[in-house]
């Protein structure tokens, strides 16, 4: 059973094209995408394994791009790192709007994320992506993440929008700033 809802998980994750670098390896400059957090799961007669949840991230941006495509830039942002398939988009890949301007991230954006042109709806209708040139191109200059705060709770926990507004009402308490 754990198999099926493990291979569920991973066929309803859309897949984002990662770039490899000069060295052939798939580049993470900047921030590392969120990582996942042991989770000891209860079973009959014990415990299982911990597996693996990743916590939920709120940002801030120095500007109003939630509804444009973000794509990960290299460390010098002259080149793209990693960007999604259009299929990858969808309503539940949009950033959700939170109090005092921060973003429900739901792409994984870090350091390194740069906003392009292309809106949500423009890019979903795509055939197949941009080309990486198509994209450097598309970038939006000066359009940065300025905030990134890990929550202290799980992705799919439920709630996620009220938790977040409450903490950020709060001031963030047990929260961790992880950029800057």
């Amino acid at each position: 059973m754990l198999l099926a809802v493990s291979v569920s998980m991973l066929a309803g994750c859309g897949c984002s094209r990662r770039v490899s670098d000069a060295a052939g390896g798939a580049s993470s400059a900047g921030l590392p995408e969120p990582q996942p957090t042991p989770v000891a799961m209860p079973v009959k007669g014990g415990v299982r394994p911990a597996k693996m949840v990743a916590k939920v991230h709120i940002y801030k941006t120095n500007g109003d791009y939630d509804n444009n495509v973000p794509v990960t830039l290299d460390a010098s942002r002259t080149g793209v790192v990693a960007f999604p398939a259009p299929s990858d988009l969808s309503a539940a890949s949009t950033p959700v709007k939170l109090a005092d301007g921060y973003l429900l991230d739901r792409r994984g954006v870090g350091a390194n994320t740069a906003f392009t042109r292309y809106t949500y709806p423009e890019y979903e209708a795509m055939a197949q992506p941009p080309t990486t040139d198509e994209l450097l191109r598309a970038v939006i200059p000066d359009a940065r993440v300025t905030e990134v705060v890990e929550m202290p709770f799980s992705v799919g926990t439920g709630d996620e929008v009220n938790k977040c507004n409450e903490l950020i009402s709060a001031g963030l308490p047990g929260c961790k700033r992880i950029y800057p």
